[in-house]
């Protein structure tokens, strides 16, 4: 027996779609509702397979209700039912099972039938197949995610982006709208809410698929994501950069190491995400610190020093201060050739990039040294 649910907000519409599904032999109606908020207060100590909704309820949408149900329960699958052709192809937009139009026919319901069973089927076998493995996230430079050695890939640039988002405010609610506003600035309103269903109907079932349930929770028009037990380059990062923070002369060479291997470039840079870049900023201001600092506590340790000044000089790449730092620590390990390389490196990029000379200092210290 398929487990349903029936919501609709005209009692009469109940009752046909109630009678015609028990007349079929193939469901048991574990309960009906005439509102949202009748099924979100019972919603926890229900066990059904489908939720029938009509998909123009007067007080809430019927398509953030399912949303919600989704968020609750991963297997689920929902049929749309309404008055409205235009509605009804909605219904597929959204990735529900099928829809239905009032008055709901006998024949039309066969073929919803048989399209459950088969969902249901399909969607047992997929849980069967889920293989738990170490998932990693890496944000810095690129998003990546890998699940034990392999890339996952993604069904669309989208929904990759909506991971990318979500992940970003990772356990924490963001309103629908925003989201629309971050990934569809531009697009009319109602078509980029469909896009976002879509999306987050394919980034449900990766992250079934990669063991992930009800990961992604909807609840009054906000989304959230929270994924437990995968490690993540940014989390690590953060985590070390309070350790520096509390004290920075503790800071190893351990933590130091580590900490340059994590930040492999901005975060999501390659990604080039608009709404990204404040957080972008905001890590890179905290590298930054972390380098300076760093660069002064190994300022007798050339190589890691001039690590810290090449990552230094990548956002500052027309600073003399930084270069006669760089030439100094190459000239303490005998390496003249590669500074005066450098040197030159430098006059040239400023010529090109600016229509500038080196300044009459930095010519005397090269001279005083080099030459």
């Amino acid at each position: 027996m398929i487990r349903a649910v029936l919501i609709d907000d005209e009692p009469l519409a109940i009752q046909l779609l109630q009678s015609k599904l028990e007349a079929t032999k193939e469901y048991e109606i574990v309960g009906t509702y005439a509102s949202e908020s009748e099924l979100r207060a019972k919603v926890d100590d229900l066990d059904f397979d489908v939720a029938f909704i009509d998909i123009n309820l007067k007080v809430t949408s019927g398509m953030d209700l399912a949303e919600f149900l989704l968020s609750k329960m991963d297997n689920l699958q929902v049929v749309f039912v309404t008055s409205y052709e235009e509605y009804a192809v909605r219904a597929f937009e959204l990735h529900a099972v099928d829809y239905l139009l009032k008055p709901v026919l006998d024949e039309r319901l066969i073929k919803t039938t048989k399209r459950l069973k088969e969902a249901m089927v399909l969607l047992h076998s997929e849980a069967r197949e889920v293989v738990h493995e170490p998932v990693r996230i890496y944000s810095f430079l690129e998003l990546m995610v890998y699940r034990h050695k392999e890339l996952v890939n993604w069904k669309t640039g989208k929904v990759k982006e909506l991971f990318a988002y979500l992940f970003t405010y990772h356990e924490q609610y963001v309103d629908r709208d925003l989201i629309i506003e971050a990934l569809w600035p531009d697009e009319d309103y109602k078509k980029s809410k469909i896009h976002l269903h879509t999306c987050v109907y394919h980034l449900r079932k990766l992250l079934q698929s990669l063991g992930f349930h009800q990961a992604i929770s909807f609840s009054d028009k906000c989304y959230s994501l929270s994924l437990i037990n995968v490690q993540n380059d940014v989390d690590e990062w953060q985590a070390l950069m309070s350790e520096f923070d509390r004290d920075p002369d503790r800071f190893s060479i351990h933590q130091f190491d580590r900490v340059l291997h994590l930040y492999r470039g901005k975060y999501l840079e390659r990604n080039d995400y608009d709404w990204a870049r404040d957080r972008s900023f905001t890590y890179q201001y905290k590298m930054d610190q972390f380098l300076n600092v760093m660069k002064k506590k190994y300022k007798e340790q050339h190589e890691r020093a001039l690590k810290c000044i090449m990552l230094l000089s990548e956002e500052d790449p027309y600073s003399e201060e930084l270069l006669k730092e760089e030439l100094d620590h190459l000239r303490a390990m005998g390496q003249v050739a590669e500074a005066k390389a450098r040197y030159h490196e430098f006059s040239l990029r400023l010529r090109s990039d600016l229509g500038l000379e080196t300044s009459d200092s930095l010519m005397s210290y090269y001279r005083t040294y080099f030459q």
